[in-house]
């Protein structure tokens, strides 16, 4: 998906829909991005109270609890697989105030600064093994291992597998991660500690 963050708003800004699905994996992902990008460090208090919503693209802003951007901090900085680790960044005190970066003022966005774009839809072409092309074929959701070319495939991307002369089209509806050996056994064609579990509308074969 074609998704980058356009500025920041305020959380209550009503000007800007809000995303009523489910944070995807990807928009999780580009929201990490740009924290690391700019090296930006607030809390979920922060994110709720001040102009600290990223607005998308698409013209939405993610909204996020106190202790769900905790976790989005917290995976940008390092300590995502801890525990607890949105505890550091959920709450004010969370983080010294010394220590906190956010958008400055030429990062903030209003809706009448730019045109929401829809064309946002992307194809994702991938060779794999003739193993993976078969479980592929027969299994919702498929598997396949975290590559960084599919890192922001998303909801009505495609995803086509080539396996020699064939192809397989898939239509994703739903992107998750977990890790390999959990579920269902593929470490034989998932190379990788974590693979993507996609869920898929619909399958089209050429042979």
């Amino acid at each position: 998906m074609k998704y980058r963050i356009v500025g920041w708003t305020w959380f209550e800004d009503p000007d800007f829909d809000v995303k009523a699905e489910n944070i995807s994996l990807a928009e999780y992902r580009v929201i990490i991005d740009e924290i690391k990008k700019h090296g930006y460090l607030f809390t979920g208090w922060h994110h709720q109270t001040l102009d600290c919503a990223p607005v998308f693209n698409d013209g939405k802003k993610r909204l996020f609890s106190q202790r769900g951007w905790g976790d989005v901090m917290a995976h940008a900085h390092g300590h995502g697989n801890e525990t607890y680790g949105y505890v550091k960044y959920a709450w004010k005190q969370s983080v010294d105030e010394e220590d906190l970066v956010m958008p400055d003022e030429e990062d903030l966005v209003t809706f009448d600064d730019f045109t929401p774009e829809t064309d946002l839809n992307e194809v994702y072409e991938i060779e794999v093994n003739e193993e993976l092309f078969n479980y592929a074929k027969s299994n919702n959701p498929l598997y396949i291992s975290n590559l960084f070319r599919l890192r922001f495939i998303d909801k009505n991307d495609t995803l086509i597998l080539k396996c020699g002369e064939n192809t397989a089209k898939y239509v994703v509806e739903w992107v998750a991660i977990s890790r390999t050996y959990n579920g269902v056994n593929c470490s034989s064609f998932i190379k990788n500690d974590y693979k993507l579990e996609i869920t898929y509308k619909y399958e089209e074969e050429k042979n």
